[in-house]
């Protein structure tokens, strides 16, 4: 299988961090295919340390050093995070090629508990992962700069996006909206952002948070990676039966607000222009396969649009 033999000859001259073995890592789990990457885990011959690996796509002419940059993205993560029993950044460990490899982080994916678990389980969840943003955004000194990720640069190229089709009523309203926020036009506070706030880039294990996957080739206004993470939550939530269970999204997304102010803080205004921001690019881009996927994803952002404020 030509994912395997990709990840064997990654492994091929990785040195195990405990015990110093070459050559001997196995391959004992399946592939998981991820939306921009293959991943598994590889366990060592000889002390049975384990090893999180990926492997990013072979397609691009610029896949390996998109992969170097990933990889020095997460060094500085680890290296800059702040020491912390319950926080962290998964230890990057070994790249060869497109092939990245990572300390195993103990833990799930935290979307089970935020989608289904006990709504106070849940929203504690989503207030650590409050905390684990304002941490990171900590981490490096901020940038104080125009911003390079303006939002009214942002709005103008989804009006292009839509331009050709005709806009669901909340579509039209949010974006109209948005042109009325009124944000500091002048120099702003810029953070270090994570950039990808996938629930999947997060690990759980019932007390400690980490990390992974940090893109980290954006600096951008604090509002930015909380409000991405909520558009994840909001999508994560919705099923084709039941829909989105409104009160419960709003009361995680208010718990992820208030773990990041706890500790640092942020915008409301600014915030919640980050949410439409987000949830209008995502809707965008679902709806441009056109026909009646169009009018599926039409239904889906219709109802996530009722769980933010009036735009």
């Amino acid at each position: 299988m030509p994912g395997r033999e990709a990840f064997a000859a990654g492994l091929s001259d990785f040195s195990c961090p405990r015990c110093g073995a070459r050559g001997l890592w196995q391959l004992r789990e399946r592939l998981h295919r991820r939306s921009n990457s293959l991943t598994t885990f590889a366990t060592c011959g000889a002390c049975g340390e384990r090893a999180f690996l990926k492997l990013l796509p072979g397609g691009r002419e610029d896949a390996e050093d998109h992969a170097a940059r990933e990889f020095e993205a997460a060094r500085a993560a680890y290296r800059n995070f702040p020491s912390h029993p319950d926080f962290g950044v998964a230890a990057p460990w070994h790249r060869a090629g497109r092939l990245l490899a990572f300390a195993c982080v103990a833990g799930q994916s935290p979307e089970r508990i935020l989608c289904r678990g006990a709504l106070p389980d849940a929203t504690s969840l989503a207030r650590r992962m409050g905390h684990w943003f304002a941490l990171f955004h900590g981490a490096c000194t901020p940038r104080v700069a125009p911003s390079s990720d303006s939002l009214p640069r942002r709005r103008q190229d989804l009006v292009e996006r839509w331009r050709s089709s005709s806009l669901p009523v909340a579509a039209t309203r949010a974006l109209e909206a948005l042109e009325a926020y009124d944000l500091p036009t002048g120099p702003q506070r810029h953070v270090w952002q994570h950039g990808d706030a996938k629930p999947d880039n997060f690990l759980f294990d019932g007390r400690s948070l980490v990390g992974l996957d940090v893109d980290g080739r954006h600096w951008n206004v604090p509002e930015n990676d909380p409000a991405q993470r909520a558009m994840h939550t909001r999508l994560a939530s919705w099923t084709p039966l039941a829909g989105i269970e409104a009160s419960r999204v709003r009361q995680l997304c208010q718990a992820l607000t208030s773990g990041y102010s706890a500790m640092a803080p942020l915008d409301e205004p600014a915030l919640e222009a980050y949410r439409w921001l987000y949830l209008l690019s995502f809707w965008a881009g679902r709806r441009g396969h056109g026909g009646l996927r169009r009018w599926s994803w039409d239904r889906v952002f219709s109802g996530l649009a009722a769980t933010l404020g009036p735009p």
